[in-house]
């Protein structure tokens, strides 16, 4: 398989007109990680064609480049930002970098944001349009077309950073070795310690580190919360402060304030508990 499909050609401008159809030359990687290897030339929308074939199998594809770049000698890494660079670009790619699910097609302006599922549609309608078959005196304009799977269009900027969410942060290390071994074991302190120490490590602000799921905040808060009357505050966080300790330790002071900052239903009494939580955890620090 191809792992980077390229469509290539030599000019020192954007290739135009029925005879910018004509001259390409695809390479790929699939033989060597660094170095792109000729595979084969003719019409670039007979070859956008075979190579869109190729998204199936999670190669990325880059139709329609351009440049007098020696490609044989040329690291492909460092090829990637000349490809970005040409003008005009179409590019499609994973929506969100944390959340899978959606992709963007970027053509400049607003990206058109569209399910996994028709994705594969998508780059085909895109080769079809953007790519046609030689015809004497076509009017044709190369746009160059990159599709990636590695890279979301909020790394390279085309989308607003979202912002993460309790949910997405726990979720961020749920693969980490140390965290899953936890998890497997059922230890609620090594769990929640080894989630705090690889959010710590990929850079997450302590403010908003977490060691559960908001749905597992819920089950544990609900019910309690639910009986809380007014001035009821200070006895439940005691209580609750003594409970987490169990199973907590030295960690229970962080749970007791992260979790009341996570749970997510409204509630009278629930802003008085966070702030008196915050205050007695300040105090006893």
């Amino acid at each position: 398989m191809a792992d980077h499909v390229l469509i290539w050609k030599d000019p020192p401008v954007a290739p135009c007109g029925d005879s910018g159809l004509l001259g390409w030359t695809e390479f790929n990687l699939s033989a060597n990680a660094g170095f792109f290897r000729k595979q084969g030339a003719g019409q670039i929308g007979v070859l956008a064609r075979t190579a869109a074939y190729y998204f199936r199998q999670g190669a990325a594809l880059t139709i329609g480049a351009w440049g007098t770049e020696p490609l044989w000698t040329t690291p492909a890494d460092e090829l990637e930002e000349k490809f970005r660079a040409l003008q005009p670009v179409t590019i499609v790619c994973p929506e969100r970098t944390a959340r899978a699910g959606r992709w963007s097609i970027c053509r400049g302006g607003a990206p058109e944001s569209i399910p996994a599922a028709a994705v594969e549609g998508a780059v085909a309608n895109a080769v079809a349009t953007l790519f046609p078959d030689w015809r004497h005196k076509q009017a044709w304009t190369c746009t160059t077309l990159l599709v990636r799977h590695e890279v979301s269009a909020e790394e390279l900027g085309l989308v607003e950073p979202e912002p993460l969410t309790t949910d997405m942060i726990v979720g961020l290390v749920a693969t980490d070795g140390a965290v899953r071994a936890a998890n497997i074991a059922g230890d609620l302190y090594e769990l929640a310690r080894t989630r705090l120490a690889a959010q710590e490590r990929l850079g997450i602000p302590e403010a908003q580190r977490a060691v559960m799921y908001t749905s597992e905040v819920e089950t544990m808060l609900t019910g309690s919360i639910m009986r809380l009357g007014r001035g009821d505050e200070a006895a439940f966080l005691v209580g609750l402060r003594r409970q987490l300790r169990q199973h907590y330790r030295e960690l229970a002071d962080f749970v007791l304030v992260s979790i009341l900052r996570d749970y997510p239903h409204a509630h009278p009494h629930i802003e008085a508990l966070r702030e008196l939580a915050r205050a007695t955890t300040a105090a006893a620090a």
